[in-house]
């Protein structure tokens, strides 16, 4: 099983999971760790990310490709080493782009 973050762009609130499957409310910024040498297949089916490792672990992101006023959700892999990698187009060409995860910090009481 894959750990699995997702920060809601609506609210900034990240949540983690340890799973093969997760679903989006709403456009999500949605963290996998994993490298990406160990991706095998990205796929889309209906509105639903799909992803094989090359373990044979196949992760899905349902949802994922509904848009709403907060725009599209994206997937961010984050490495062994602790590099973050933006992947722009995962069911096109998956350009990898190195980036930088910036959330909200929490309101202060």
């Amino acid at each position: 099983m894959s750990q699995i973050s997702v920060i809601s762009k609506l609210t900034g609130v990240e949540t983690t999971t340890e799973g093969t499957q997760i679903t989006l409310d709403h456009s999500s910024i949605v963290k996998l760790n994993v490298d990406r040498a160990n991706i095998a297949d990205y796929s889309r089916s209906g509105n639903d990310l799909v992803i094989t490792l090359n373990s044979g672990e196949v992760i899905t992101l349902k949802n994922f490709y509904v848009t709403d006023a907060q725009g599209v959700s994206q997937l961010v892999l984050e490495e062994s080493d602790g590099a973050l990698w933006w992947i722009e187009d995962p069911t096109g060409a998956a350009t990898y782009e190195s980036c930088l995860l910036y959330t909200s910090p929490s309101p202060r009481d």
